[in-house]
């Protein structure tokens, strides 16, 4: 399955490793400032050092709030799902064997929160944040942060309710 990633005006797979290479780790927003999303960042093209290692990919989808309850005060709405293995964590999974990273994120987020590009946003390598290397498991982990407005946050929180692997 081939794809066309489109970053920066930028459509060649050369092109896309070119910027991902150049371009730093972008700072966390504040209100996403969690240990889960800080712990042992590297960088996009760092990541082909390690052949032979499964590769993963997930999305943090969140918008922006400013809301007081009697609970106490939010900044941010954070979409995380209740795993199979009854822990939290964010929407994405394992891509196939040579499956391009987008590609692979677009088909689990399709499976896990109905997501669909033309409700609500495409994900680009705009919103890459950063990508973990678990040497023990032979895992390569892919992390993107995509900021939606709060109409699509609700948008995509509905729509999680018929997705194919939902529940």
């Amino acid at each position: 399955m081939s794809s066309v990633c489109h970053t920066n005006g930028h459509s060649s797979s050369a092109a896309m490793a070119s910027f991902l290479d150049n371009t730093p780790i972008p700072q966390i927003p504040r209100s996403l400032k969690v240990r889960s999303v800080i712990k042992e960042l590297t960088k996009f093209s760092d990541v082909a050092q390690f052949p032979g290692h499964h590769a993963a990919a997930h999305a943090c989808f969140w918008a922006a709030c400013d809301k007081t309850t009697k609970f106490g005060s939010y900044k941010a709405a954070v979409m995380m799902h209740l795993r199979f293995d009854g822990t939290f964590g964010f929407p994405g999974g394992m891509l196939e064997d040579g499956e391009e990273v987008l590609t692979g994120l677009m088909r689990e987020l399709k499976e896990e929160c109905n997501y669909d590009i033309d409700q609500q946003r495409p994900i680009t390598y705009e919103d890459y944040h950063s990508s973990r290397v678990d040497k023990d498991s032979h895992m390569v982990l892919h992390f993107f942060i995509v900021r939606l407005t709060m109409d699509q946050f609700q948008a995509l929180e509905r729509a999680t309710l018929s997705a194919k692997e939902y529940g």
